[in-house]
């Protein structure tokens, strides 16, 4: 079901279209493949905006309600102003998170890799690198994320990684296929996004049956 495609002839995308997959859905990545995989799902996207958008939310609430609570204790002041204090500061964050989530990306090449998640970007070469694998992060809740491990230095993630486990292992297959011999394949740590989930049952149906439909378009610009 899901295959590679050149959207050009320097990027490549992950979409859903049987036609340019093997008869069992299997994808054929190329032993030197040209230019660079790009892979910026909207699912992702949407999650990290979310939780740009929640966090600081969640932050005014806490703070507001401590200070309140001791305005009110030690001076008998009770005003709602209190939870301008964190506002500000959170509303700042708050926007300068959601737009960095919203261009949440991966982008592989020959020459290495280039990872923007929402609080930080990373860019290293493939020489850096030992093994690419997958395990789960929780922020906040339990996902899949796709890991470097570098030498001499801290494992890196890219937030921008497929649920369902059966997608994870072909892009996965599509990360290592840029990368030199030398790097190592690691194990899928992640239990989560199992491909029988009735969610999923349901789309991969649906994609069959319908593989130039508007919904499959956009279930292909969502992400597995």
């Amino acid at each position: 079901m899901w295959a590679w495609a050149a959207a050009d002839n320097s990027e490549v995308h992950l979409q859903s279209d049987m036609s340019l997959g093997a008869a069992d859905g299997s994808i054929a990545a190329s032993a030197s493949p040209a230019g660079s995989f790009v892979y910026a799902p909207l699912r992702v996207r949407f999650n990290c905006v979310a939780t740009a958008f929640f966090a600081p939310c969640m932050v005014v609430a806490l703070l507001g309600g401590t200070l309140l609570w001791a305005l009110e204790s030690l001076w008998g002041l009770n005003s709602l102003w209190v939870f301008a204090i964190p506002s500000l500061p959170a509303l700042y964050v708050g926007l300068w998170a959601m737009r960095r989530g919203a261009r949440v990306r991966l982008v592989v090449s020959q020459e290495g890799v280039l990872i923007d998640n929402t609080w930080r970007s990373y860019r290293f070469s493939w020489s850096d690198v030992g093994g690419v694998g997958i395990r789960a992060a929780t922020s906040p809740f339990p996902l899949p994320v796709l890991w470097f491990r570098l030498m001499g230095r801290s494992p890196v993630v890219a937030q921008a990684t497929p649920l369902r486990c059966s997608v994870r292992q072909e892009f996965l297959r599509m990360v290592l296929s840029y990368a030199p011999a030398s790097v190592q394949r690691l194990d899928d740590l992640a239990l989560l996004g199992t491909d029988s989930a009735i969610s999923w049952r349901w789309r991969v149906r649906w994609v069959r049956k319908h593989p130039s439909s508007l919904l499959t378009r956009w279930l292909d610009r969502f992400g597995a």
